[in-house]
């Protein structure tokens, strides 16, 4: 399938992109937590990020231009779980972010070996439910759970996708490539699959 969207590892140099996107409005709203409007902070995390192995990031790119990013979080190679997460930081263009859940999915199932894959979601935050819903999500009300965030509690949704419930035939073409040249920790079943 060809697409206008392509993935490459987060550098240093995207790191005052990726402040402006994490301490926007439309992007923060819908985080667990918010980010010090910090360069040096932003710097020092995205060159950690190269050295963990249960989390890694990539910029989405739409048209070759920077439109959002992408992560991996919680990834147990034991277990063959993760979490995950994606927003897209530019304005005008937030409908085609409903296009990137396939690519990935196709990815952690049939590349990085994943079984199952477990999310949270503002419970405010309908549409994105909604969607995961579409993809063979299923709720997980024992692992709900309330934030504190802004002086407010924020409940927070839990939900599930395995392999088995992800419609592997029908978006079997959503193929897009996830670069991990410089993830050090990278799984070696990146390598072997």
């Amino acid at each position: 399938m060809k697409t206008p969207f392509s993935l490459r590892e987060v550098t240093l140099d995207d790191a005052e992109l990726i402040l402006k996107w994490r301490t926007s409005e439309k992007v923060t709203k819908f985080m667990n937590s918010d980010v010090a409007n910090d360069i040096d902070e932003q710097e020092q995390w995205i060159s950690d990020c190269y050295n963990k192995k249960t989390y890694y990031h990539w910029i989405i790119l739409y048209n070759k231009l920077p439109v959002g990013l992408i992560n991996i979080q919680d990834y147990s190679e034991q277990n063959r779980t993760l979490s995950w997460g994606f927003y897209i930081g530019e304005n005008n263009i937030d409908g085609l972010g409903a296009f990137i859940p396939p690519f990935f999915y196709n990815w952690v199932f049939n590349k990085l070996g994943i079984k199952e894959i477990k999310i949270e979601v503002f419970f405010s935050n309908t549409r994105v439910i909604k969607m995961h819903q579409l993809h063979g999500y299923k709720f997980t009300p024992s692992f709900d759970r309330v934030i504190h965030k802004d002086s407010e509690d924020i409940s927070l949704v839990s939900m599930s996708l395995t392999s088995s419930d992800w419609n592997h035939n029908r978006y079997k073409n959503f193929l897009m490539k996830f670069p991990v040249n410089n993830w050090s920790k990278a799984p070696s079943l990146i390598q072997t699959r």
